[in-house]
């Protein structure tokens, strides 16, 4: 089922709770235990969009260094769009709900968690999600932040061709444009404001 809910609804989730629970699901929902993970990382990852927020309506030095150094943003009009993507992905995190993986397997590479951008807000959980760490980069509540900002009406953000915290600052140096419309980047933007983290050191965990 395509989305075709009118931007207006944003500031309530009557028409996207609508596609949530319509849209059909290809993965069984989580059990009690993978539930309680999941809904725990995504407390975290709604109050880590929360400090995001903050940190761009009044930055600090430190705060417009990391914008710089994940997302190439050091214009007040591409803060300004920044702010606006990340508002809509903190909105659309209060109607996420969880599936879980039959299988994992590496070589499709969907191994942390997935989801279909333009069909529903449900997120898919692979195994290895739940062997990642609490805080720090490439964190449960980041990788929520990830696939969250993929739906279409939130930030329509694209996947990497190679993927880590590395790869994701070399992009922001070379092509600012790429890295504010790519997972990885908006990730770890959001994980070094949460957590307190410098792009000096982008050891995930």
């Amino acid at each position: 089922m395509p989305l075709s809910c009118p931007i207006k609804y944003l500031a309530g989730l009557v028409c996207l709770l609508a596609i949530s629970d319509t849209a059909a699901a290809k993965e069984p929902v989580c059990g009690p235990a993978e539930e309680a993970v999941a809904q725990a990382a995504l407390k975290s990852a709604k109050t880590a969009l929360d400090a995001a927020l903050k940190a761009l309506d009044n930055p600090t030095a430190e705060d417009l260094k990391k914008l710089d150094a994940w997302l190439g943003v050091n214009a007040s009009n591409a803060a300004a769009k920044l702010r606006e993507k990340l508002a809509r992905v903190r909105t659309f995190s209060d109607a996420v709900t969880f599936r879980c993986a039959v299988k994992t397997d590496a070589k499709i590479g969907d191994v942390y968690a997935y989801v279909d951008p333009d069909k529903s807000f449900n997120v898919v959980l692979g195994a290895f999600f739940f062997g990642a760490p609490d805080k720090g980069y490439c964190s449960k509540p980041g990788i929520l932040v990830h696939e969250i900002s993929h739906f279409t009406l939130a930030g329509a953000t694209k996947d990497p061709k190679i993927y880590g915290p590395e790869e994701a600052l070399k992009l922001a140096a070379s092509s600012p444009g790429a890295a504010q419309n790519n997972a990885e980047n908006f990730e770890y933007f959001v994980e070094s404001l949460a957590f307190s983290l410098s792009a000096a050191n982008t050891k995930c965990g």
